[in-house]
């Protein structure tokens, strides 16, 4: 289970998760980056997320910055580079499915990113 707690008013913005990894009920890892945030062009993004991982070999953290800065260079409007990102992750979904993230085989489609 993940916890994210986000907090904010006009001055600040506070985001915390939960570092533990686990995987058929084992522990996987302590200290896992659920959370990070990221200074682009025009605005600042502050991200947490639950599920998978790893995608691929790469952790998802690594796979979810690498993926906002390729998109970010030529989109600087926020909700229109989430939605980008989301849809790219979607794809990513329903062409392999969660399991091939780690097996690089196809399987079942999986809808699960959205915005």
């Amino acid at each position: 289970m993940t916890i994210i707690l986000i907090g904010m008013n006009d001055q600040y913005a506070v985001q915390v998760s939960d570092r533990r990894t686990s995987f058929d009920q084992q522990i996987h890892a302590e200290e896992y980056a659920k959370s990070f945030s990221l200074v682009l062009p025009g605005f600042r993004l502050m991200l947490g997320f639950t599920g998978i991982a790893h995608i691929g070999s790469s952790p998802t953290h690594d796979y979810l910055m690498t993926k906002l800065c390729e998109i970010g260079r030529t989109e600087h409007q926020p909700m229109p580079l989430i939605e980008r990102v989301a849809s790219s992750l979607s794809h990513r979904f329903t062409t392999f499915g969660h399991e091939a993230f780690a097996s690089g085989k196809s399987s079942a489609h999986d809808y699960r990113c959205w915005v």
